[in-house]
């Protein structure tokens, strides 16, 4: 796209990079917000099985 010098075609460029500078924000907090319910739903596996393997080893070898 080519510059223009009018008023009306600066104003809504920048108005185009304010809403992409927005959006890449948006994006980027959206991003951070799913890495860190990913590692909370990982941990949350982790310990889940690491619970079910000590109930299952419970089980088979006795309470003690």
């Amino acid at each position: 796209m080519t510059e223009h010098s009018c008023l009306r075609c600066r104003d809504y460029l920048e108005q185009e990079r304010a809403w992409q500078q927005v959006l890449r924000e948006k994006q980027d907090a959206w991003f951070k917000v799913r890495q860190d319910l990913e590692l909370r739903l990982t941990l949350t596996e982790c310990l889940l099985f690491a619970a079910t393997v000590a109930l299952v080893l419970i089980a088979v070898f006795g309470g003690g």
